[in-house]
């Protein structure tokens, strides 16, 4: 079908111009010889004859879908589980950027909860005034402050 759009529809130097009467009509004509020639449904041929924006006659479009009805439904309906699949990915991922998210003011409850676990080390400090906690994860040299259960701070 590329050829006959390009042949048909652009100019020389590559412009797109308002095809003649007789142009729509072989274009009419090639793309009705082309679906006949099909004699097995491919995705690009649907994406060329039904959702471009190739100036193809709607009674053409007809033939092909009336031809492959059975294969565009199963098509679109495999496209539409890989949607669904797509929008439950996201919001997993998004669940589990959540899940992992360290901020400051989260209880040392909370990051135990994150991906980030136990740390290797705590040291620990008691005074009268609360405790104060340095959790040390030697893999990612991160450190995470707490006082009193509470993160105050993130050293990387």
């Amino acid at each position: 079908m590329d050829y006959y759009y390009d042949t048909f529809v652009a100019s020389p130097s590559g412009q797109l111009v308002e095809p003649t009467e007789n142009t729509v009509k072989d274009v009419k004509f090639a793309a009705k010889k082309y679906i006949d020639s099909l004699e097995e449904f491919f995705s690009e041929d649907y994406e060329l004859l039904i959702e471009s924006e190739l100036p193809i006659d709607s009674e053409v479009q007809n033939d092909f879908i009336s031809k492959f009805s059975a294969e565009i439904s199963v098509m679109k309906q495999e496209l539409q589980k890989v949607q669904e699949q797509v929008a439950a990915d996201a919001v997993i991922r998004k669940a589990e950027r959540e899940k992992n998210k360290v901020y400051i003011g989260m209880t040392s409850e909370r990051l135990l909860e994150t991906n980030w676990g136990k740390p290797d080390d705590i040291n620990r400090t008691i005074t009268a005034y609360g405790t104060k906690e340095q959790w040390i994860y030697r893999d990612s040299g991160v450190y995470f402050y707490f006082e009193d259960g509470i993160l105050v701070t993130i050293q990387e």
